[in-house]
């Protein structure tokens, strides 16, 4: 076995960077069934699932239907259906047949017969800007960190985003709607936006008010939603999106 990579590191969702002293890869899949793992997508990943049947009940998922559900570190949520998939995932419902998410505080519908190739996710965000060039990232239930990240284990995810956001400025009764549209796509775990549109309904005075999705390069990617508020108000935000995904491997 003198030709085995070392492991690099594991992330927890199971993927494995090796290195073989000098640089580091996905290994090669003699070097990911040395250490029991799967190919998925050109990329190596451990076996960290455990049936959420048997999670400890202070971490507080709740199952209603087929044991055949999995979990990777999910807590605090609510699972009916059968076949679906959850990866770190927590605050979260999940419904339906063959959902696959790695998303938190989310609505999670699966409807096809593969898993996670067709599904419906409903994701809440929330936050407050300050000045008109205050460009703040809003986060996943306004937790700093939950993001919209993409699974890697997929070689191909189309997202087609309807995107509602409610605003108002503190200590007055100026407020807006902005209804946005728009279509990202993952290739081989890189992400890119292949377009959007967006609508903006708001009183007198809030017209730079604004929400922008942006493809962001990361381990692993992600969509930042991030706002511009008007002026030197003081503006809430209340985001939901409802995302549309295709996964495939071709």
């Amino acid at each position: 076995m003198a030709n085995i990579k070392k492991i690099s590191k594991v992330t927890a969702g199971g993927k494995v960077t090796f290195t073989d002293g000098a640089t580091t890869s996905n290994g090669s899949k003699a070097d990911c069934d040395y250490y029991g793992g799967t190919i998925r997508n050109s990329k190596c990943f451990l076996p960290t699932r455990k049936k959420i049947g048997l999670l400890k009940q202070a971490e507080s998922n709740k199952r209603i239907g087929d044991i055949t559900t999995n979990s990777i570190n999910s807590h605090n949520t609510n699972v009916q259906g059968k076949g679906h998939r959850l990866n770190q995932v927590i605050d979260s419902t999940i419904i339906g047949n063959k959902a696959d998410t790695n998303l938190s505080n989310a609505f999670v519908i699966g409807g096809g017969k593969t898993l996670g190739r067709n599904q419906v996710t409903t994701l809440f965000y929330e936050g407050k800007t300050v000045t008109t060039t205050d460009d703040t990232e809003l986060f996943l239930g306004g937790e700093s960190s939950r993001r919209f990240e993409v699974d890697e284990s997929y070689n191909r995810i189309v997202y087609g985003l309807d995107i509602h956001t409610t605003f108002k400025s503190t200590g007055d009764t100026a407020s807006g709607y902005i209804h946005s549209k728009a279509c990202f796509q993952s290739t081989s775990g890189t992400l890119a936006i292949n377009g959007s549109h967006t609508s903006l309904f708001a009183t007198s005075g809030l017209s730079a008010s604004n929400i922008v999705l942006t493809a962001t390069a990361g381990s692993p990617d992600y969509i930042k939603v991030h706002v511009v508020g008007d002026r030197t108000l003081t503006q809430e935000w209340a985001v939901i999106i409802n995302v549309f995904e295709l996964r495939t491997d071709v």
